[in-house]
């Protein structure tokens, strides 16, 4: 019965991918996690996708049809990602999006190209990514962005000289650890300490107890909410009075009720989607979030919702669907709630981070 049911959907995506003319439905992929490490991420993703494909379906779909989403699940798991990326592709959906974790997309982005497949990626930060093929694109900027951010706030705005970082063993944490220590040295800072932890980590006396006998002026926490939590309420119990900044990677009302008061004063830069803004655009997309789940949308449902835009209407500017898609997709030009999306040559956007902080138990935007 499994194998009948994927052969029905296989000869439906490749029905809907013909001549524009004679498309029924316009059907793409999604690959993002929706269980393990990485699934709180995956969910906030799916819920936004889900709010866009609601809302462009009940305005007349694209030029008159239907949009579906076919959703795999990557369990988090580079080697599950490329399996399911390989069925999409197979099937014969002419975009995915997906590689919500810079790890996953950096392992499907090949397959894509391979492929000739279009792979737009909502939240994948490695500067890696930046022109790993002419395939692939993001809505969402890249740790370049953010680790220059960071580091100039951190010496400029709040004067540290010197900061150990604690960074979780992945590409991502990797990544932006770089970015932000080249940066910060360049401006004369000094990294007293700097060691990577393993992902799912949670017990972190033993690294505090040794950042604690540097005495930096602050420290830098690149990572995901569970493991910066877990830190933060060791910073607390340790007693360590230190500026501590971190990484868009935390934004999420998650860490809140983890870390608690150990999350207070936190320092992070991350896109400047908003949802306290007073921009009607975002209001709407807010108040209908807000209608469909039971949270307030954070950053990546943001991106999220933003990426299956960018893919209507790529699609609908299409004169000659799918082969021309990949060049429609890198035409954009789009006023979207998370900013001006185009994209350079290397497939990036330009979207730089504003610096947010934990005060009161909210994510306050800073001047």
């Amino acid at each position: 019965m499994k194998g009948f049911v994927s052969l029905l959907i296989s000869a439906l995506a490749i029905a809907a991918v013909g001549c524009q003319d004679e498309v029924k439905v316009f059907r793409i992929g999604a690959v993002i996690p929706l269980s393990g490490s990485a699934e709180a991420y995956g969910r906030n993703v799916e819920h936004g996708l889900k709010l866009a494909l609601e809302e462009i379906n009940a305005k007349g779909g694209i030029k008159g049809k239907p949009l579906d989403i076919l959703i795999e699940d990557d369990r988090s798991d580079e080697k599950v990602a490329v399996q399911k990326t390989k069925q999409l592709a197979g099937s014969g959906v002419p975009l995915i999006i997906g590689g919500v974790t810079s790890n996953i997309a950096l392992a499907i982005a090949p397959v894509c190209e391979e492929k000739k497949v279009v792979l737009l990626s909502p939240t994948a930060t490695s500067p890696k990514l930046t022109g790993i093929g002419q395939y692939f694109f993001r809505n969402f900027p890249s740790d370049t962005l953010e680790g220059h951010v960071m580091a100039e706030y951190a010496v400029r705005r709040m004067k540290m000289r010197s900061v150990a970082i604690l960074f979780i063993d992945k590409e991502y944490g990797q990544g932006i650890t770089k970015v932000f220590r080249d940066r910060f040295e360049e401006l004369g800072g000094v990294v007293t300490y700097e060691k990577a932890y393993p992902e799912g980590a949670q017990d972190f006396p033993g690294y505090i107890k040794e950042i604690k006998s540097t005495g930096p002026e602050g420290v830098y926490l690149p990572g995901y909410f569970t493991e910066i939590a877990a830190i933060l309420k060791e910073i607390r119990s340790q007693k360590l009075e230190t500026k501590i900044i971190s990484v868009q990677g935390m934004a999420t009302p998650m860490i809140l009720e983890i870390a608690g008061e150990a999350a207070e004063g936190v320092v992070y830069p991350q896109p400047p989607f908003d949802p306290e803004s007073k921009n009607a655009e975002i209001r709407a997309f807010v108040s209908a979030y807000r209608a469909k789940f039971p949270t307030k949308p954070d950053v990546d449902a943001a991106f999220a919702y933003d990426a299956l835009q960018v893919a209507a209407k790529a699609i609908e500017n299409c004169a000659n669907y799918p082969e021309d898609l990949r060049a429609r997709v890198a035409d954009t030009n789009l006023r979207g709630i998370t900013g001006d999306i185009t994209f350079t040559p290397g497939g990036d956007v330009d979207i730089t981070p504003r610096m947010f902080q934990i005060k009161g138990g909210q994510f306050t935007p800073l001047e």
